[in-house]
């Protein structure tokens, strides 16, 4: 329960998504290229301690995004080391040169919350709540039951794109 709280919270901090009233909620399930735009989601769960006591539970919110309708427009590449630059680089730090080199590793928590959907999306894009009897009980992301994407969430193709974007700008 904890880890699916953290997630939520994590989502109303970068509020990537805003919650249908009951009307607008209506219009896009009528409408049937709106409907077409509608991308399920799911709690996944893990336990990153993988198996070793004690368990440390993450929980993730990820969309279907295989199932964007915009997937074959959508700008889905972004800087990535290649497999030689990261071992010369692993080269250079194991072998103390140039002097004053520390190699370090981080994380960015929530990257892909971080972010805005740009102008290759010419229609709004949703995502239906999670139906998890975990994600019920917890009371997290009921606002509604569709939701509009403007942000940047787990599970899109285009979601290591538009963290670089964020990153640049």
């Amino acid at each position: 329960m904890e880890a699916i709280r953290k997630e939520a919270d994590a989502w109303a901090k970068w509020s990537p998504v805003r919650p249908l009233t009951r009307d607008e909620a209506a219009s896009v399930l009528k409408s049937k290229i709106m409907a077409k735009r509608i991308l399920r989601s799911r709690m996944s769960y893990r336990d990153k301690n993988t198996g070793t006591s004690p368990l440390l539970a993450k929980a993730r919110l990820v969309v279907t995004g295989f199932t964007d309708p915009d997937l074959h427009r959508l700008t889905r590449n972004s800087p990535t080391a290649t497999r030689l630059a990261f071992f010369v680089v692993l080269q250079f730090g194991s072998s103390g040169f140039p002097v004053g080199w520390d190699l370090t590793t981080a994380d960015v928590t929530t990257a892909f919350l971080q972010g805005e959907q740009n102008e290759e999306r010419k229609l709004p894009l949703y995502m239906r709540r999670p139906y998890d009897p975990l994600v019920e009980e917890s009371g997290r992301f009921a606002e509604g039951d569709l939701y509009e994407i403007f942000g940047n969430v787990y599970g899109l193709s285009n979601a290591p794109y538009l963290w670089s974007c964020e990153v640049r700008r």
